[in-house]
């Protein structure tokens, strides 16, 4: 089993917004402003699905205790996108998967998550 501490929670993170920097690339090159620009873009859609199925399966490994201190990113329900994306790909709602995109996309959950892993990449 995989021991957890500050440090590498601070690894995970760095994935994460390395994931995150990722939809907005896709959202910028490929010109998605709305959610019908998300449903009508079958690249788009693949892209960001997956982006967000790695960003859930990288928070799985960060300490509970860390993420609770994430209160913006934490209330980012992931585990729903990622469900809906993985298991209901004919059936996905890309108003719920804009939305959740959206709140990822907020300054504040960048700075959130920057800020932590400044305060304590060098913690175990």
């Amino acid at each position: 089993m995989r021991t957890m501490n500050l440090a590498t929670d601070c690894v995970a993170l760095s994935k994460i917004t390395k994931y995150i920097l990722d939809i907005k690339n896709i959202y910028e090159t490929l010109d998605i402003n709305s959610s019908n620009d998300l449903r009508n873009n079958r690249i788009a859609q693949l892209a960001v699905t997956q982006s967000i199925t790695n960003i859930y399966e990288t928070k799985k490994h960060i300490q509970n205790s860390t993420i609770e201190t994430l209160v913006y990113f934490n209330g980012i329900i992931l585990k729903t996108a990622r469900h809906i994306s993985s298991h209901d790909y004919e059936q996905v709602d890309f108003e719920i998967i804009f939305k959740l995109v959206k709140r990822l996309l907020n300054p504040n959950c960048k700075n959130e998550i920057q800020s932590f892993i400044e305060n304590n990449k060098y913690k175990k």
